[in-house]
């Protein structure tokens, strides 16, 4: 912004838009079945610093080196944040459920999660992670997901960067053809 002062003193502010109507803007949404400070472990790996005080969606900007913007956005599953999916996913390009494999409460509060995000929106995935190591592992008990048309949600293997970079691709291949 810039002031410009006229006679009387009289300030006249002119704005600046920052917006690009050539620059694409794609929102990712991870949801979390973990606890706020397993999620803050996880994400660290990705440069992501989550804030685990609060129930909140956070969000974060995606460096890239391409021209496409990307934001994710970052929740953890709390009754708080449970009622306020409704208002925010249908507005998400793609989310992720993310879950610890060796976590037995994660892996419990998967099925919530997918029965919450599943209604919202057809672009869902799981994720499945080991970060932070668990000190009392179990076999994950997570099993398939089915989308409205019947077909297996597909499980996200490896870390969050490389995963969230499939899910851009996979989004712009898509919206090329339409």
């Amino acid at each position: 912004m810039k002031c410009t002062k006229r006679k009387k003193s009289v300030k006249i502010l002119q704005y600046k838009s920052v917006y690009d109507p050539n620059i694409m803007e794609v929102h990712i949404c991870i949801f979390s079945t973990m606890t706020p400070t397993a999620t803050t472990a996880c994400l660290k790996g990705a440069q992501l610093d989550f804030d685990a005080s609060l129930p909140s969606f956070q969000r974060f900007r995606w460096t890239r080196p391409s021209s496409l913007a990307v934001s994710v956005w970052v929740v953890c599953q709390h009754p708080l944040t449970n009622e306020l999916l409704n208002s925010t996913i249908p507005y998400m390009d793609a989310c992720i459920c993310l879950y610890h494999d060796h976590s037995p409460v994660s892996c419990l509060r998967v099925r919530k999660a997918m029965s919450l995000l599943a209604p919202l929106t057809d672009a869902l995935w799981l994720m499945s992670t080991t970060v932070p190591s668990s000190r009392l592992a179990h076999k994950s008990k997570i099993k398939k997901f089915y989308d409205t048309n019947g077909f297996e949600r597909t499980v996200l293997r490896g870390t969050l960067r490389e995963n969230i970079e499939q899910l851009i691709n996979v989004d712009l291949k898509i919206l090329k053809h339409i």
